[in-house]
Order: C-alpha cells, then sequence, then structure tokens
C-alpha cells in the first residue's frame, strides 16, 4: 500500500515544461502519494492544507499539480485509495463495521453507501465471494511453509512501472533501474534484489497496479532530472515464503498464502507492501529454477 512513483499523462499546452519542472511536479506528487498512503485511516490528515504542506507547495495549486501529473483528481485518488483499502481488509477478514470505523466514517450506513456506489455491490458480499473462492484453492493446496522473520529497515535506490504486473510494466522498471546501474558504473555483488508489489490485483484495477524495482546496499547520488529514487523497505515482521520457478507462475503461490495459508494461520496481515526477493539472475537460470522469496507483511 506504499505509493511511490507514477507515470505522467500528456497534456497539450502553450509551452511544453522543462525536464527540470517535470521531474520537480513528479517528486512533488510522490510525497503527496506516499503521505496518502502513510495516513489512509486518518481523515483529517488528507486535506488540501495538510497535502500541501508536506509537498512544499502551495495550497491552491496542489489539486492542479496532481491532477496535471497522474490524470486524475486528488478527491478522487483519495476516494479510490480509501475503497480498495476497505476491500482489502474485507477480503482479509476484518468486518464491514470495524472496517468503516477504521476508515473513519460518520457511520456504517455513509461506509456502505460509498461502497456499493464505487463497486457496485455491498461491502457484505466480499467475505462470503473471498471464502467461495478460496474453498476451490483448498483442493490444491501446496502445503506452503513458511518462516517468521523480523527484517530491518532496507535502503534501496528503486524505480516505479504502473501496469499489470504480467504485463511488461515490472520488466520496464528494472530496464531503467539496470540503465541507470551501468551508466554510473555501479558495484551490485553484494546486493539484494527486490520488488515491491503494491496492489492486490483482486482489488485494484491492472493497469494501474504499482511495481518498484530496487537494488539494495548502494550508495550513489541520484539526479533530480530521472525517473530513479531513493528509499527505505519498511521493516518489521513476515511470513516469508519461497516460490520455485518462473515468475509468471508467482500467482499461483500468491493464491496459496492468501487462501489456504492465511485461512489456517493464526498470523494477521499488516498494511506494509508485499515484498519480492529475488535469490537469482533470469540471464543465467531456466526460469523453472528461479527462485522467489515472498515477503508478507503480519502484526
Amino acid at each position: 500500500m506504499a505509493i511511490i512513483r507514477i507515470t505522467f499523462v500528456k497534456h497539450s499546452t502553450p509551452k511544453p515544461m522543462k525536464p527540470d519542472t517535470i521531474f520537480y511536479h513528479h517528486e512533488t506528487i510522490n510525497k503527496i502519494m506516499a503521505y496518502i498512503e502513510a495516513n489512509i485511516f486518518k481523515k483529517n490528515e488528507l486535506s488540501i492544507a495538510a497535502l500541501a504542506e508536506i509537498a512544499n507547495i502551495c495550497p491552491k495549486h496542489t489539486a492542479r499539480i496532481f491532477k496535471g501529473g497522474t490524470g486524475q483528481s486528488l478527491g478522487n485518488y483519495i476516494h479510490r485509495a480509501k475503497m480498495e483499502t476497505a476491500k482489502e481488509l474485507l477480503l482479509s477478514g476484518v468486518s464491514v463495521t470495524e472496517t468503516s470505523q477504521k476508515l473513519e466514517y460518520e457511520n456504517l450506513s455513509a461506509f456502505t453507501n460509498e461502497y456499493r456506489k464505487f463497486f457496485g455491490y455491498p461491502p457484505s458480499v466480499e467475505k462470503n465471494q473471498s471464502m467461495d473462492h478460496y474453498k476451490q484453492l483448498k483442493i490444491k493446496n501446496m502445503n506452503l511453509k513458511e518462516r517468521i522473520i523480523n527484517l530491518n529497515t532496507i535502503s534501496v535506490i528503486f524505480v516505479q512501472s504502473i501496469g499489470s504486473y504480467n504485463s511488461n510494466a515490472p520488466e520496464r522498471a528494472w530496464n531503467t533501474l539496470w540503465d541507470f546501474v551501468e551508466k554510473k558504473n555501479l558495484n551490485v555483488d553484494k546486493s539484494g534484489f527486490f520488488g515491491v508489489v503494491h496492489d492486490d490485483t483482486e482489488v485494484t484495477k491492472a493497469t494501474q497496479c504499482r511495481y518498484d524495482a530496487c537494488i539494495s546496499s548502494i550508495s550513489t547520488e541520484i539526479p533530480n532530472n530521472i525517473p530513479v529514487g531513493k528509499k527505505e523497505l519498511p521493516g518489521g515482521k513476515y511470513a516469508v515464503f519461497t516460490h520455485k520457478g518462473a515468475y509468471k507462475t508467482l500467482g499461483s503461490t500468491y493464491d496459496q498464502i492468501f487462501g489456504p495459508w492465511l485461512a489456517a494461520t493464526k498470523e494477521h496481515l499488516d498494511d506494509r507492501p508485499v515484498l519480492e526477493k529475488y535469490l537469482n539472475d533470469p540471464f543465467d537460470n531456466k526460469a523453472e529454477d528461479l527462485i522467489t522469496e515472498i515477503y508478507v507483511p503480519i502484526v
């Protein structure tokens, strides 16, 4: 659920913005999105004034800059983030009432009405739908074995892509990041290679799913005019699963984790994003021999 970088839509303007201006707005919007994610359960923290202060821009320009860069209004973005968060909570077993309270709705009726309007059905439907889906998965339970760890915060350089996880969007992010590494002649021998999977495809439209390609243990300056950034992967408690096989088959392991495993475990999901760690090189290994660790955040 963390939000860091976005793609920009094209607009016809009398004078195209300079590259430095474009990337200044890029970073401004990144700050706004990250702040919204971190404060999605705090309604009073999501005002225009609060967002403008975080981004260090004039309040009257905040909404305009955000829409100019993302193609959607700030209000619509916040509303979609709240609705997607609500659906994730419901699918993870949180009650409708508790979900409404967590998102600070005035009353249950207001939450139910907004949810119905956004998704086309009431929030009470989610639990039954998710249970029916996962009953089928139990038939082919892969008997996943998890290990519980406490992960330290990890500093990384990263590039984010937006698009379907089954498209070339993640590959685009890695290509951009590798171009930067090669141009800077950076040593990655002791680095870790991570993916940040921000969105649940059961909740978020495929074309809006966000993925971060990340490399750890890199100490370098990042120019302002490139789509590469620095951040920290959140530490904390994680359940770690090992997937062996092609990246395109990761979905089946995710289904087992968020189906049979989650239904049987006593652990509870946290709202940090899922992390993937890639343990071997796809260029040096066959697809069926690739090993990926999946870090699922838990309380």
